[in-house]
């Protein structure tokens, strides 16, 4: 036995029908429908008005039917009812049951009890959530149409209802096109069942933000020897137009090389967003220095790394240390008997990346020591070891690198040697 619908208002006066087997009746005069309350304290009946009865079948005791009627009003506002069917055939009185649920229209307007925006930037047309209460339920969740939200005075219907009950209803909008928008001043987003038009809209106030300007939220390596080719990650947020990257390089004196980048840019979207857009996504890219600084390998600085989708760029900073830079940390001995050779290790920053003994030399005065080995320094350290023998009656000059484009480059140190019959010292 089918009661189509088995909801209605508690206003009553809904067209309902129902389905029956076995339940004859001779004419609409034979057939009586009331409603009780599930409330054991209410004794009242609410009587209905039949409307039709339909044969489907020849027999009438045993045959199909269709009873078609109008609801009365509920006894006790929103909540279950049994409604009560009878036919009677002079003494004889058959009777059938069906439970129905009476509800309360919403009165007032729509209740916005969540938003997933709360204000925009100036520029940025976001999808949303929202939940509704004090709103008719949607049955059909299909049905986008029936649900209208209201931008200054432009009007969208909704993209996904979630879910609908008529306690809550959730549903997702794409915020479209706007104009006339004040950083600084806000507008009313206004949200409604379509049936009852705007004038029953829930309310939320967005408020409305400056675009945030492109910026490097990571970089890596920040830093790196002005002779060496450089490959370097970047991490860009608000800079997302989903087509093509420029990556410029800037150098102290003014110099600027556009960058190759290597590989595809990866772009990964907060998952709170519903959509992709520079607001929410952040970029990925890789990319390398030439081989050189353009400023010259014994130039170091902070050069400027421009990160560009069109006009809007991230700029970061990427430090040169230049091949002149070598420094002297310390010597494990600073005097020795100047009729002896002394083994001597030196620790040096900022050396190039060597890959043998014999490309750097230690010099004292005009006399040249042979490196003999060499430790290269663990990251982040740029400290090299180098080990040599000093050779007898000698004076300290500096530490040259060969690599260092046959300039003179070097990082002064003090040694002293001491005569072995006692006599002079001397320390450069």
């Amino acid at each position: 036995m089918a009661l189509v619908p088995s909801s209605g208002t508690a206003a009553g006066g809904i067209v309902v029908e129902l389905d029956v087997q076995n339940f004859a009746a001779m004419t609409v005069g034979n057939i009586e429908m009331f409603s009780t309350s599930t409330n054991p304290d209410v004794n009242s009946k609410a009587y209905g008005t039949v409307i039709q009865y339909t044969k489907t079948g020849d027999n009438i005791f045993t045959g199909k039917a269709k009873v078609t009627f109008t609801l009365p009003e509920s006894l006790v506002g929103g909540s279950m009812a049994n409604l009560v069917f009878q036919i009677r055939f002079g003494a004889v009185i058959r009777t059938t049951f069906k439970s129905f649920e009476y509800f309360l229209e919403p009165i007032g307007p729509a209740i916005i009890q969540l938003s997933t925006i709360t204000s925009i930037m100036i520029s940025e047309r976001p999808s949303f959530l929202i939940d509704l209460t004090n709103l008719p339920l949607v049955k059909d969740l299909t049905a986008t149409n029936l649900l209208t939200a209201s931008f200054k005075g432009n009007s969208v219907t909704a993209t996904i209802f979630f879910t609908s009950t008529r306690a809550l209803t959730r549903a997702s909008f794409q915020m479209p096109s706007l104009s006339g928008l004040t950083v600084g001043t806000p507008f009313d987003l206004k949200v409604f069942y379509t049936p009852h038009a705007i004038a029953r809209a829930g309310t939320k106030l967005i408020a409305v933000k400056a675009d945030p300007s492109p910026s490097v939220i990571s970089m890596f390596p920040a830093r790196g020897l002005s002779k060496t080719r450089h490959t370097i990650q970047a991490r860009v947020q608000f800079l997302y137009s989903g087509g093509s990257y420029t990556v410029t390089l800037v150098t102290a004196n003014g110099k600027s090389v556009t960058l190759p980048q290597v590989g595809s840019p990866v772009l990964t979207t907060n998952p709170s967003c519903l959509s992709a857009s520079k607001f929410c996504t952040s970029v990925m890219l890789s990319f390398t220095t030439p081989g050189e600084n353009p400023d010259g390998v014994l130039v170091g600085g902070a050069a400027d790394i421009r990160i560009c989708a069109g006009s809007s760029c991230g700029v970061s900073t990427f430090n040169y240390v230049g091949q002149d830079s070598y420094i002297v940390d310390s010597i494990n001995v600073t005097s020795a008997k100047s009729t002896v050779d002394t083994y001597v290790a030196i620790n040096v920053r900022n050396l190039p990346n060597i890959d043998q003994a014999s490309n750097v030399i230690v010099r004292l005065g005009s006399v040249s020591c042979i490196v003999r080995s060499f430790v290269r320094p663990v990251v982040p350290s740029t400290i090299w070891t180098l080990t040599t023998i000093f050779p007898a009656n000698s004076i300290p000059a500096v530490v040259h690198g060969r690599q260092a484009d046959g300039s003179a480059a070097g990082a002064p140190f003090s040694f002293t040697f001491t005569e072995e019959r006692g006599g002079n010292s001397f320390s450069c």
